[in-house]
């Protein structure tokens, strides 16, 4: 038998890497397929967005750890996208456990138009500093030490269009099939979770595949 040297084994491995690269580059460009990296939504759901956007929900609730993590990789997302054509939608879940308490601290914050400025210290108070903001009471107060007007979040956490859109809340996360956080859905036909798509980071690579296909097929 013909003793391999290590010249011979190192041109070897080369050979073998070589060969193999064409087959790691088709996995990585690989379409996501229904089933493995996304459900598929049939028939579609209504979009909120104009005709000329993609709309992309990010289904959320304040007090899910793993939504923290996912703002991050969010605003990286957010940055390395072309978001010319893309109608980001922040929808918070209405858990039934938590009476929508957060849902209504997203919505309030929204009604006082405070809902960008807001959105990330609301995650930052309860996951990095600790701050119980499990009441409204708690929520109201917190509110009016970080400077906003405690006496009118109170008056819109309870108000007529904070209940309805409640109401919207609860009917779309169940026409979505929402039993978990975060999740994404593109176009209102395809819905991404965490656990198919491997990570938080992989649910957003998924995400971009699928809007360059809705682009494709809108001609975009």
């Amino acid at each position: 038998m013909k003793k391999m040297t290590i010249r011979n084994s190192a041109r070897h491995i080369l050979v073998c890497a070589l060969m193999l690269m064409p087959f790691a580059a088709a996995a990585q460009t690989a379409a996501p397929a229904a089933g493995r990296d996304y459900i598929l939504l049939e028939p579609p759901l209504p979009v909120r967005a104009p005709e000329d956007k993609i709309e992309v929900v990010e289904f959320f609730n304040f007090s899910c750890p793993h939504c923290f993590r996912m703002q991050g990789a969010m605003a990286r997302w957010m940055q390395s996208e072309d978001f010319s054509d893309i109608a980001l939608v922040r929808q918070p879940v209405v858990f039934r456990s938590a009476g929508g308490h957060y849902a209504r601290a997203f919505h309030t914050l929204e009604a006082m138009g405070e809902g960008e400025t807001f959105y990330g210290k609301v995650f930052d108070a309860i996951h990095r500093e600790r701050k119980l903001l499990n009441s409204k009471g708690r929520f109201v107060d917190w509110l009016a030490e970080n400077g906003l007007d405690g006496d009118r979040a109170e008056k819109i956490y309870d108000s007529f269009s904070v209940n309805a859109k409640i109401a919207r809340a609860d009917r779309i996360s169940q026409d979505y099939g929402i039993n978990s956080t975060p999740q994404v859905a593109v176009a209102g036909k395809y819905l991404l979770t965490p656990s198919l798509s491997g990570s938080l980071q992989g649910m957003l690579r998924t995400a971009s595949a699928l809007i360059a296909i809705e682009r494709k097929a809108r001609g975009q």
